[in-house]
């Protein structure tokens, strides 16, 4: 058994057919024909059905196969390893991050990175949707984002849970002067909301009601512009306008029941790309703030 029939039974499973799996090996047909039959003659059983028209799987098949995964996985990570030990400082290492994300922790972390490496970082603050397509198409290092795509070639970690509160300036005089506000009370009112999204695939913020008036904006700073301007209320995250309701420029909104919970920020690379030192010191970096 070797490493290249294995290779061989996965993708003719992920390709679904014999010949759409040459095609991706780069490969005749008949060889790779001749990869399986030369496993099934050392394993002894068949590993496909061939009564059937796409290859299915036998019983024995599809044990084979689930070790198979696991197994290249394994062989993936090294072959990462291994162009890791091989590279030396990168060039230039890009960290994307969620508006909502605590920039001291950024800061704290680039200190100290111009006496440690000789490397040109990009720092960029963009919309969830967005930061998870530039990851996904090799134009990010590191994301920290709320919206996550699930995947097999991600590494994903929770990183920390970010408060929303919903406010107002004293400024905006249609707000009903309430002990306790209800839902209903926001129906008619306007409600600014951070549309984060990329322009191929626009969403709202989480906490969006759906009854009210919506204004939309890009990015959280203009959001709390209009805020204070008094032209609406909105859900902010709370570490960015501490300031604003010290100094009772803003107000929490006394509603008997929440509108929304935190919402979770993650922290996220690709396994299938290798990491070098700069890369791993901000990744090592930013997971010790994990809370």
């Amino acid at each position: 058994m070797t490493l290249d029939q294995l290779t061989v039974l996965h993708t003719i499973l992920e390709a679904g057919s014999f010949r759409l799996a040459a095609e991706s090996l780069h490969r005749a047909q008949s060889a790779v024909s001749y990869a399986i039959k030369t496993l099934e003659q050392e394993l002894g059983f068949s590993i496909f059905d061939r009564s059937s028209y796409r290859p299915t799987l036998t019983p024995q098949g599809k044990a084979i196969y689930q070790k198979t995964k696991i197994l290249l996985e394994h062989v993936k990570d090294l072959r990462c390893l291994g162009e890791q030990l091989m590279m030396g400082t990168e060039p230039e290492v890009t960290l994307v991050i969620n508006a909502m994300t605590p920039l001291s922790w950024i800061t704290e972390i680039f200190e100290g990175m111009e006496d440690k490496f000789s490397v040109q970082c990009q720092l960029q603050i963009e919309s969830s949707v967005s930061s998870m397509e530039r990851l996904q198409e090799g134009e990010a290092d590191i994301v920290i984002t709320d919206v996550v795509n699930w995947s097999e070639n991600l590494e994903i970690m929770k990183l920390t849970e970010i408060e929303l509160i919903p406010v107002c300036s004293p400024r905006y005089e249609k707000m009903p002067k309430k002990e306790r506000l209800e839902h209903q009370d926001l129906y008619s009112l306007v409600q600014i909301v951070l549309n984060d999204g990329s322009r191929k695939q626009p969403v709202k913020m989480a906490g969006v009601l759906d009854q009210t008036i919506h204004w939309g904006v890009s990015n959280l700073d203009t959001q709390k512009e209009f805020l204070l301007a008094g032209l609406g209320w909105g859900l902010v995250p709370a570490h960015l306008i501490e300031k604003e309701i010290e100094n009772q420029e803003l107000y929490p909104l006394p509603l008997s029941t929440p509108i929304i919970s935190d919402v979770n920020l993650y922290l996220i690379r690709r396994r299938d790309r290798p990491f070098g030192p700069v890369n791993q010191y901000l990744w090592s970096s930013l997971s010790n703030r994990i809370s």
